[in-house]
């Protein structure tokens, strides 16, 4: 899987994840299949702070998310 940095400012829950709302991140994102485990996901990102994968659908990532 290759993924690939943009920039995104957060508008979601502050906190949510160690996000803070307004805030901008260069997010590591790739498309992916939906698995058993992960049945909505359509994109993976690598979360900044932790380093841990976060599985999205395209709806929940542009309600979270707006691109810089």
């Amino acid at each position: 899987m290759e993924f690939t940095k943009k920039k995104y400012t957060f508008r979601g829950m502050d906190g949510y994840a160690g996000f803070r709302n307004g805030k901008e991140y260069e997010l590591e994102l790739a498309p992916t299949a939906p698995t058993d485990e992960q049945p909505n996901a359509e994109i993976v990102v690598i979360n900044p702070v932790s380093r841990l994968y976060s599985y999205y659908s395209k709806e929940q990532f542009l309600a979270a998310w707006e691109k810089k």
